[in-house]
């Protein structure tokens, strides 16, 4: 919403005019009831100190880049692009599936008709295609090396989430996604992109199970699949940083998950902790200690290893479920990162099932929201998501009635706060698992509805507010960007100056 002010009040030679604005966004309510496992914390909307403001440009993308795939998000203004190249053998297929906010083209083509768009000429492709959300594949039918583009001809700027890949077979069927809430650290305000980035040490999310059933399907895109199980997981999955004493940053993937057998209504908890801090690294179980272990793991993109814990004992429950994921950060006394797993089912008390330690001497550790990334190929983002149950797997919501809530923790200037976070996107990014059929709808300030319904990806709400001044009497137009419920005092203006003729001019 722009609060848009336009002073245009006459003004006596004694006028100092102050403007006290308390900005309030009406289009959702904040609604948000937390049992005792978080009454330490108040829930507030914090100020806008909180959050760096940061900036957007064509070289910001979250992209990840593997032997013959590419995929991740991807910022272009207009008349900006995207590229990637493979080397095909024919009879091969380049798969692809993109999404954006607005029409993008997806062209492919010879080096020598990239060099010529590059130099200005008009594009020549092999192929090309146009839409918001396009999934197809093109045949490679002579070898060589091939450029495929994502390029926004339009004259909005877009947001360009994608995915594309060399394989020997085409992939048919829909692009799936982990469903519920998304912070990237990327607001959309009145059509225009705002980039911010914080750090906590405490993310919770809330998930409430009113009805549900899942069902694996014949295929998934990963190739892993379990025709007709019925779990799927509900997943908090978040970002740490450390800084090592020794002046490297390392990041790390943190998983809490709730696994739940749609069929019988058994439920347990699990984590995961993967090392992003470059593609294809690992962990050393001799540096990682807890009560799960470092093993490895295949992945779609190769062999690493990574910390996993999953509670053996499932425990039976009855709909509606309620349970809290809580991750929560720090260091120990000799300086080691530690990531402490909890969950709530009652809302009264948090049982932590897992307490996590990286033995790297380090001088901070955080999570943080970034649209920056890391060289991992995940994004700097927080996620609760509703997805597969394990190993890369789909699931399908055959029914499906959840609310799902994510806040994060912050302190002011000593007491700390439970806060929902800024901005919400309906898809997560970090995680093989999917879901398909599953429709999410905004709730309230970090919160959102999930049923059975067309899988469309959106932008939800944020909290952000700009706010525009236009003050005609001395020619200023200033543009700020507030938090909803925060207030701010304009004094306007600086300077009065009368002539003999008693004109009065501002300045």
């Amino acid at each position: 919403m722009m609060q848009l002010i336009t002073m245009e009040r006459r003004l006596s030679i004694n006028d100092v005019l102050r403007l006290t604005l308390i900005i309030v966004f009406t289009t959702f309510l904040l609604i948000a009831t937390l049992g005792a496992a978080e009454t330490n914390y108040v829930i507030k909307i914090p100020p806008m100190s909180i959050f760096n403001v940061t900036s957007l440009s064509s070289s910001t993308s979250f992209s990840y880049t593997y032997v013959n795939m590419t995929g991740g998000i991807a910022y272009l203004p207009p008349i900006e692009y995207y590229y990637y190249n493979f080397s095909a053998t024919a009879g091969s297929y380049i798969d692809y599936s993109v999404w954006s906010t607005s029409p993008i083209t997806l062209y492919i083509l010879t080096k020598q008709q990239l060099m010529k768009y590059i130099n200005g000429s008009s594009i020549e492709h092999l192929y090309s295609v146009t839409g918001n959300n396009i999934t197809g594949y093109y045949y490679v039918n002579r070898t060589g090396t091939y450029y495929v583009i994502i390029l926004n001809n339009g004259a909005k700027s877009a947001l360009v989430v994608y995915a594309i890949s060399l394989t020997r077979e085409p992939m048919l069927g829909q692009w799936g996604f982990p469903m519920g809430i998304a912070d990237y650290g990327i607001a959309i305000i009145n059509g225009t992109y705002f980039a911010y980035e914080y750090e906590t040490n405490e993310f919770i999310g809330k998930a409430s199970i009113y009805n549900v059933f899942t069902q694996e399907p014949g295929s998934c895109p990963t190739g892993y699949v379990e025709p007709g199980n019925n779990w799927f997981s509900i997943q908090l999955n978040t970002v740490l940083v450390v800084n090592t004493l020794s002046g490297y940053t390392q990041y790390y993937w943190l998983q809490n998950i709730l696994l739940f057998d749609s069929l019988n209504h058994t439920a347990q908890v699990g984590d995961n902790v993967w090392n992003i801090t470059s593609i294809n690294a690992s962990l050393s179980g001799n540096l990682v200690s807890g009560n799960g272990l470092v093993s490895p793991v295949n992945t779609t993109v190769g062999n690493v290893t990574a910390y996993a814990y999953d509670i053996e004992l499932t425990r039976q429950v009855s709909l509606p479920f309620t349970i809290y994921l809580i991750t929560r950060t720090g260091l120990t006394s000799n300086d080691y990162p530690w990531i402490a797993f909890g969950y709530s089912y009652n809302g009264k008390s948090i049982t932590w099932f897992d307490n996590v330690t990286i033995r790297v001497k380090s001088s901070i550790t955080y999570m943080e929201v970034s649209p920056t990334g890391n060289s991992g190929g995940l994004m700097n983002d927080a996620e609760l998501v509703i997805v597969g149950p394990w190993n890369s797997e789909c699931t399908v919501a055959r029914s499906l009635n959840t609310t799902l809530s994510l806040y994060f923790t912050w302190p002011y200037p000593s007491d700390y706060y439970l806060s929902p976070v800024p901005s919400m996107w309906d898809f997560g990014t970090d995680t093989a698992e999917i879901i398909y059929d599953a429709h999410v709808l905004p709730l309230s300030y970090g919160s959102v509805y999930v049923i059975q319904g067309p899988e469309e990806l959106y932008f939800l709400n944020t909290y952000f507010i700009p706010l525009i001044i236009n003050n005609p009497v001395n020619e200023t137009k200033t543009l700020d960007v507030y938090t909803v419920n925060s207030t701010t005092t304009l004094i306007e203006p600086s300077i009065i100056t009368v002539v003999p003729n008693e004109t009065r001019y501002v300045s």
